[in-house]
């Protein structure tokens, strides 16, 4: 009885997020550190505080990805430096299903999303203002033009999030379906809703974005453009950033990140 009631709730926490149709799909630990060492070089061009040179010169992200116990919550986020998926929500997700979640993930923190939100905040608090600025020191600062709106932000990590993952080398176009798979499963009272008390955008609007930006990706891919997207406050700060953005261009096969489910 108790296991029954147990699943009841996870069924409904899926379904709530939209996740019920792929349960069983089960991403394993070794899925997870292979998601975490790609997406680590993917990002590598937005990451600055938050990366380092390795010993062959390749530039890589110092974001930290584990997964968290909390009973009954089905979820994702992400810190300073730091990237969380809970135990819930892996078993429900296959490898690529969890790279773009995870990409999503890297893009709040590469766009410096948490910490526009703190300055937004009152800094009267002489505390609270000197944590804002050792986290200034050690994180990547937003781009000037960051929204401050949280549905923007966060169809701009879905955006950029996208990016990394064709840069991680899984499939765009197959991936794009994410979201619109999941929202033929919500009700409609929970598509403008909110999760951990902030504002998320209908499913339907994200999965345009979604297909949107890897329709983006494929074409630049295809043109030997450099792979980031086109919004100026979605890119690299630094130039030689985007020459290597260019260069994987011209080193990539579209016929595996861009192949048609």
């Amino acid at each position: 009885m108790l296991a029954c009631r147990l699943r009841r709730f996870v069924n409904a926490s899926l379904l709530a997020l939209g996740l019920l149709p792929f349960a069983g799909l089960a991403a394993t630990e070794a899925d997870l550190e292979r998601v975490h060492l790609k997406l680590q070089q993917a990002a590598a061009p937005w990451c600055e505080r938050l990366s380092e040179r390795q010993a062959n010169g390749v530039k890589r992200c110092t974001i930290k990805l584990s997964t968290a116990r909390v009973p009954g919550f089905v979820n994702a986020m992400a810190g300073f430096g730091d990237v969380w998926i809970t135990d819930e929500l892996l078993l429900h997700l296959s490898e690529g299903d969890l790279a773009l979640v995870m990409g999503h993930e890297f893009g709040h923190l590469v766009l410096g999303h948490a910490l526009q939100r703190l300055r937004d905040l009152d800094e009267s608090d002489p505390s609270r203002r000197a944590l804002l600025t050792w986290l200034e020191r050690t994180n990547v600062p937003p781009h000037e033009e960051v929204p401050t709106d949280a549905v923007q932000q966060e169809l701009d990590a879905d955006e950029l999030g996208l990016y990394l993952v064709g840069l991680a080398g899984y499939p765009v176009r197959e991936l794009a379906s994410f979201w619109a798979l999941r929202a033929q499963h919500l009700p409609k009272s929970t598509l403008k809703g909110h999760v951990a008390g902030r504002a998320h955008p209908p499913q339907e609007v994200r999965a345009e974005g979604l297909s949107k930006a890897a329709h983006e990706f494929c074409e630049r891919l295809r043109d030997r453009q450099p792979l980031m997207p086109g919004k100026a406050r979605l890119q690299p700060r630094y130039e030689f950033d985007v020459e290597d953005l260019r260069a994987q261009a011209m080193g990539m096969s579209p016929e595996v990140v861009c192949k048609k489910s």
